[in-house]
């Protein structure tokens, strides 16, 4: 076994020197107009953050790393923070080295995030404003809650009960008391046999958010944390998501932007976005409204972090917690919560590392 994992390393090893690392050492300047670490130095980077973390950090650019005088201590790569998320739980005694044991079977509490009808019923019961479950397929079969209104409704949301980033997630259109996703017809019965779904209605955003994409739902991604002391705050301010013309999520994994939101309220200068390749771009305004992000206020965003702050009481052992809020006409109303929730983009939307909020919070 132990010969079997040094030879799996020497291959890893040989794939990210010969594959990760060329291909991030070529992504362009997301600063062009600052100066950059010359060929030899972003090398020499790449190199120090793959032996201190065991991986690449494919955001190098986005954080804007590349920079001349850019410290890569100061910031925290995703990878990093899911082994220090292996290495809390291993410490406790749990086994928990695939990352999926992590969402899976470490803290008692994350399968209440993970599990998107545990979520609903967790919430609701205790009376935090979040998007009501209107049908649930379990084990092959079709639980629907809201006493055949489905085929009333003009259109609602199916997603896979525990899928992360927006997988699977697509809209069901009713015509005629029949299911259509798209032109294809929906069988609500032989879906539920091939996965856990909930189904939810449509959230309409209000309408200074709506007007940035109207065919996505925009959501505000607000991570709260629990300090040693045991004391509630924000992590930052948080930031918006925003989704591109004709999706129906507000996912990066999906071509998403994200938005840095500032102490009052208000968007920042920069939206950002990475294509598949992981290669990060920065913009003034939507590239498909074309309305600018700074200075545009957030509605209710007091209350989203209020109501981000209240639903972390119910999570007592989660030492953070990354939400995402709808902000509607009527308020702010809780979509999901998120254990691990992409520390890297909150970085490069704030321009400004995670290192040393993270010690704070966690130790060392």
């Amino acid at each position: 076994m132990k010969a079997r994992g040094f030879l799996n390393a020497i291959r890893m090893l040989r794939w990210h020197l010969g594959r990760t690392i060329p291909s991030i050492l070529r992504h362009p300047s997301v600063y062009p107009g600052e100066p950059r670490k010359t060929a030899l130095r972003r090398l020499a980077d790449n190199l120090r953050i793959y032996l201190r973390d065991g991986a690449p950090c494919v955001a190098y650019d986005g954080f804007g790393l590349d920079l001349k005088g850019a410290d890569i201590g100061g910031f925290k790569s995703q990878y990093a923070w899911i082994r220090h998320l292996c290495k809390t739980l291993d410490a406790a005694g749990r086994s928990a080295s695939p990352f999926e044991e992590v969402v899976a079977a470490g803290d008692t509490q994350v399968p209440l995030l993970q599990d998107k009808y545990l979520f609903w019923s967790h919430l609701s019961r205790h009376g935090i404003e979040t998007v009501p479950v209107l049908a649930h397929s379990v084990a092959g079969r079709l639980y629907d809650f809201s006493g055949g209104g489905l085929r009333k409704m003009p259109r609602f949301f199916a997603k896979p009960a525990g899928e992360l980033c927006g997988t699977g997630t697509f809209m069901v259109e009713v015509r005629d008391g029949k299911f259509f996703d798209g032109d294809a017809p929906v069988d609500l019965d032989a879906l539920a046999a091939k996965a856990d779904f909930i189904f939810q209605p449509v959230v309409e955003n209000h309408a200074d958010i709506k007007a940035f994409n109207p065919s996505s739902l925009n959501t505000l991604r607000i991570v709260t944390c629990r300090t040693r002391s045991g004391a509630l705050g924000l992590w930052d301010p948080g930031m918006l998501r925003i989704g591109r013309a004709g999706a129906a999520v507000d996912n990066f994994a999906k071509g998403g932007i994200g938005v840095g939101i500032g102490e009052d309220g208000r968007l920042m200068r920069f939206g950002y976005t990475h294509d598949r390749e992981w290669r990060y771009s920065k913009m003034e305004e939507h590239p498909d409204s074309h309305i600018p992000f700074l200075g545009r206020e957030i509605p209710f965003y007091r209350e989203a972090a209020g109501l981000a702050m209240s639903a972390h009481r119910l999570f007592p052992s989660l030492r953070t917690v990354g939400w995402d809020v709808a902000v509607t006409p009527d308020g702010p109303v809780l979509i999901e919560g998120n254990h691990n929730w992409d520390m890297e983009m909150l970085q490069i939307v704030h321009r400004k590392g995670a290192a040393a909020r993270f010690r704070e919070i966690y130790g060392k």
